[in-house]
């Protein structure tokens, strides 16, 4: 599934964190690396704090020390590719660049200067995530040497039972197989204080009848981790599952902080429903409560209501 990896760098040592990262997973799945920059119209003079890069020489210079520094000079599977032309739209040029290369998937740095809510949501990376149907792994500059060191053992997969969200599923197997990693299964039921909009009101109107239907969705997200986690046996990849009850970003944290995760696997797209805690603001919410690395996986909407236990070839 992923054969070409693209790392776009802004020219500073922090967005660099994205590449031992790139590295690792490039090297378990024989995949191809393209390090990318685009020189921007009218950049400001610093980056992060650093010299912003100005002319194509010292962009070609840059990404020749990065790859040395983290990939290996002359690495076979390494391609590295500056954007001549001034740019104004960085986040168009990454992903014309992505399709062109054919790139299934974006490492990236994410950095921002409006808080942590907008290092995701509000950043370069969503927009590319937002314009291309490429996978996007986000992550934030490490704040120890330790941290740039990477291993994928562990896999957080949060699951509201719709089958389009199975996307996310289905491409952290992609990666966690080759990888040896396991997958842990996580879904996650309102409590009637964690509702909102007309379910909290109708929560507060029927109380009795409310918790009945939490507490049935609850066995219901148990019983469908279950074969969910049945179906990934049989194909090798080892599984274990949670069922949660409270709000949607703040569990997913939490179980990625009690029992440390390498990487979270999120589907992006919005749906309503009791059982479908899927909603926008669950992404940027998980990115400000956690350092760990996020998957985001776009999702088709060609997928039935309910979860089919189906994957692609491979996994």
């Amino acid at each position: 599934m992923y054969r070409q990896i693209l790392v776009p760098l802004d020219g500073s040592r922090s967005a660099e964190a994205a590449l031992p990262v790139a590295a690792y997973l490039a090297g378990r799945l024989g995949a191809a690396i393209t390090l990318f920059h685009a020189l921007e119209r009218d950049a400001p003079d610093q980056v992060h704090g650093e010299r912003h890069l100005t002319t194509v020489a010292e962009a070609e210079v840059y990404l020749a020390q990065a790859e040395e520094r983290w990939l290996g000079a002359g690495e076979s599977t390494t391609a590295r590719h500056v954007h001549e032309a001034g740019i104004g739209d960085v986040a168009g040029c990454i992903v014309d660049h992505g399709r062109e290369l054919g790139a299934d998937l974006i490492v990236m740095c994410t950095h921002g200067r409006s808080g942590p809510r907008h290092w995701v949501w509000g950043s370069l990376a969503q927009q590319v995530l937002a314009r291309d149907g490429a996978h996007v792994l986000l992550l934030r500059p490490p704040a120890s040497p330790a941290e740039a060191k990477y291993e994928l053992r562990h896999v957080l997969v949060p699951l509201d039972g719709a089958a389009m969200h199975e996307e996310g599923l289905w491409a952290a197997a992609e990666l966690a197989k080759p990888c040896a990693a396991d997958l842990r299964l996580l879904s996650v039921v309102p409590t009637r204080s964690s509702l909102s909009g007309d379910q909290a009101a109708a929560g507060k109107l029927l109380p009795s009848a409310m918790k009945e239907i939490l507490d049935v969705a609850e066995q219901s997200a148990a019983d469908y981790l279950a074969d969910l986690s049945k179906a990934l046996e049989a194909r090798g990849l080892p599984t274990s599952r949670e069922v949660r009850r409270g709000d949607p970003a703040e569990e997913i944290a939490e179980s990625a902080q009690s029992r440390p995760v390498d990487l979270i696997a999120l589907a992006t797209h919005a749906r309503a429903g009791i059982e479908a805690f899927w909603t926008r603001s669950v992404g940027p919410r998980v990115s400000a409560r956690t350092r760990t690395p996020l998957l985001l996986v776009p999702v088709r909407d060609t997928h039935p209501e309910k979860g089919n236990l189906t994957s692609p070839a491979g996994v």
